[in-house]
């Protein structure tokens, strides 16, 4: 990473940090099924993982080192761990050090007690909590999740509702039971399938990933907030937005593209996410031809789940090919001079905020049409691949009928039978 501050137009891309682990580690990294959410713990030494086709969570124990030949990440351990609760798990996010809650799309919203090894590393999970799911309730569909501690034993929980298009909150009350204090649909204007969400580390602001509409949503707790009113802020230049997380400043946003081999970079030096923002810079996280592998149709192939760690100096990102990759982030934040232009919204006055909330508005309208359209074309051109691939298998069977010795035995028969047929005639 070099020392001069980065501008517009020079190269900068993510350093992908070496992995040192044991042949075990690599093993259970390479069984993941498909990573779609972690996080950190809060000493930045367990790293919790989301496998959604393995139903189940993988806890790594992990530390970053820094020698004279280059820093890496080392993983000395790994678990797998499931329980009956796990159905489709798609997020994660720890409360404390010895909870952690999953959203499971399939199934219901679980907390769980862990239990530790003598290294820290969860070995059981204990369901200390279920919060029902489905059609007539709350959340419908939990995916992705973030939480953050109002006081030692307080946290408020954001859950993505995958089915019904919305994120709702929960204020929870952890002893030796969970309480729920209190649970309201937050917002839900403007959502269609959210995949990701973070809460700012001040608490401002909530950054939403809306895989649909193409865009992530910024929505300032600041401001009255319902099911019915608009974001405050929009980021722009994505494909199929997942995995988000600001920076601990809360100056950076850092968004993971599952329909490309990208994380898209915002910057915004004030940390006000009103308006329309640009990607300050998108890195390349992954080979291209990794990423094509992976892409089964244009929703796919890229980075899903992303998250910081604790020091803010490591970049996690996972997907199906690439189930656990580590970036530096390490004076990433201090090497970046924003250029003007990036966005034009003005944040201050309430003029100026009213014109900012129309283009918000305007800008989320166009998003929506756009998105749908692709994905108009993507469905399109599906169905014309899968009616090209029916017509060459089928063309390819009949190519091994022809070729094939019964077919060969079988002709005096078919010309005998076409003789007799005239013959009645």
């Amino acid at each position: 990473m070099t020392d001069k501050p980065w501008t517009p137009g020079q190269p900068l891309a993510l350093r992908e940090l070496a992995l040192e682990a044991p042949p075990s580690v690599r093993d259970q990294i390479a069984a993941i099924g498909s990573g779609e959410d972690l996080c950190f713990r809060s000493d930045g030494r367990c790293l919790a993982l989301a496998d959604y086709t393995g139903c189940g969570l993988v806890f790594f124990l992990i530390n970053r080192v820094d020698p004279a030949e280059g820093p890496r990440v080392v993983v000395s351990q790994a678990v797998w761990l499931t329980s009956p609760e796990l159905i489709d798990p798609h997020g994660v996010s720890f409360l404390g050090d010895h909870h952690l809650v999953v959203g499971n799309r399939s199934g219901h919203l679980i907390i769980y007690r862990l239990g530790e090894d003598h290294n820290g590393l969860p070995h059981s999970l204990t369901p200390l909590k279920i919060i029902p799911c489905g059609e007539g309730f709350l959340l419908h569909g939990p995916g992705s999740l973030d939480a953050r501690a109002l006081s030692p034993d307080c946290y408020e929980l954001l859950v993505c509702s995958n089915w019904s298009d919305s994120v709702s909150r929960f204020r929870l009350h952890i002893t030796d039971e969970i309480r729920v204090l209190g649970e309201d649909l937050l917002f839900r204007r403007w959502i269609d399938l959210p995949d990701g969400i973070d809460i700012a580390p001040q608490g401002r602001w909530v950054a939403t990933s809306s895989h649909y509409t193409q865009s992530v949503l910024l929505h300032d707790t600041q401001e009255w907030l319902s099911p019915h009113t608009d974001p405050q802020g929009v980021l722009r230049g994505l494909a199929y937005p997942h995995g988000v997380r600001f920076s601990h400043d809360g100056k950076f946003l850092f968004v993971a593209d599952a329909g490309a081999p990208y994380v898209h970079i915002y910057h915004q030096p004030d940390g006000d996410w009103r308006g329309i923002h640009d990607p300050l810079l998108s890195a390349l996280t992954m080979e291209e031809s990794l990423f094509r592998r992976g892409q089964i149709n244009p929703q796919e192939g890229g980075p899903k789940g992303l998250t910081i760690d604790p020091s803010g100096r490591i970049l996690v990102t996972c997907c199906k090919l690439q189930p656990l990759a580590f970036f530096d982030l390490a004076g990433f934040t201090a090497s970046i001079v924003r250029p003007p232009g990036l966005c034009e919204i003005a944040s201050s006055g309430s003029d100026q905020q009213e014109v900012g909330s129309l283009a918000v508005r305007l800008e989320l309208e166009l998003q929506q049409r756009h998105a749908a359209s692709a994905h108009q074309l993507a469905e399109n051109q599906e169905h014309l691949n899968r009616s090209t691939r029916s017509r060459e298998h089928l063309a390819e069977e009949l190519e091994a009928i022809l070729r094939s010795r019964s077919w060969g035995l079988t002709a005096p028969l078919r010309w005998t039978s076409r003789r007799l047929g005239r013959l009645r005639r």
